[in-house]
């Protein structure tokens, strides 16, 4: 009978997934094991060789690259770009490289031809922030053109958050880079106050039923001001109907915040004051 911590540590064996927050993998066990409740009853008399068990390790481990974008880019291949950056020497060749960092991972090159307007339409609304929280960052970091602000970032992959800091490190910005289950609330709290908070394409992936998350979540973002952004498009790459979240635009007038809404091809922003 596999234990849940045997479970989680057969998930995360893979060499890609092991930077992985283990309360993040735990969460999408439970997901799965929720789709399946026969296969959930099943559980404590599988043998971890039999094809059950074996495609229940396949189902979430699925879902953990889906959802960080593992898949996307080879860490040689950004190794070797952050260690051309280190040697870069004007100006051009330093935005050519972080263009290419920026382009090998899936949510940050949808979104390369865009941030110059993203961040001007940001700043209009909120001003110009001194301190930024990024929350599931992935390799936003490396696209913020203001470089005196303090950046904390915080995502579910360890190594993720190595590679943000080395960039941090390259360039002189003041940062850090936690790996955090940000469905973990408490610690949300215990992040330090900022000016902004980035919460891009996030809060379709950390629910697990309903919205209650999402409240608690947004409640506790020690920011003044939240931009939180969705897709527009389905994974099969056709546009949604209603791109607009009605249950979140609800929530923030229940809550007593204001909204603005804008959006560049394949996804939304809600740029949230508290």
């Amino acid at each position: 009978m596999p234990a849940r911590e045997e479970i989680i540590n057969d998930i995360l064996a893979k060499k890609e997934l092991q930077g992985i927050e283990r309360s993040f993998a735990d969460g999408i066990l439970e997901k799965e094991l929720r789709k399946n409740p026969r296969l959930a009853k099943q559980l404590p008399t599988l043998s971890t060789r039999s094809e059950a068990y074996k495609d229940l390790v396949k189902a979430v481990r699925a879902v953990l690259r889906r959802n960080v974008g593992l898949f996307e880019g080879d860490p040689r291949h950004q190794e070797a770009l952050l260690a051309e950056l280190r040697q870069t020497s004007t100006l051009s060749k330093y935005q050519e490289t972080v263009m290419h960092l920026l382009s090998t991972h899936a949510s940050t090159r949808e979104r390369l031809p865009f941030y110059n307007q993203v961040y001007e339409k940001i700043f209009s609304i909120t001003g110009r922030p001194s301190s930024v929280l990024d929350f599931g960052c992935g390799l936003n970091p490396i696209s913020f053109p203001l470089r005196d602000a303090t950046y904390f970032g915080v995502d579910i992959d360890g190594k993720l958050c190595s590679f943000v800091e080395q960039f941090f490190s390259i360039v002189g910005i003041e940062g850090e880079c936690r790996a955090m289950d940000v469905r973990d609330i408490a610690q949300i709290k215990k992040l330090p106050k900022s000016d902004i908070a980035f919460v891009f394409k996030l809060l379709d992936l950390i629910e697990q039923k309903g919205h209650a998350l999402s409240e608690q979540f947004l409640k506790a973002v020690p920011a003044k001001w939240i931009i939180v952004s969705f897709p527009t498009e389905k994974i099969s790459g056709k546009p949604m109907r209603v791109p607009r979240r009605a249950w979140l635009e609800q929530l923030i007038k229940r809550l007593g915040y204001e909204s603005t809404t804008f959006a560049i091809p394949n996804e939304i922003f809600y740029v949230i004051q508290k």
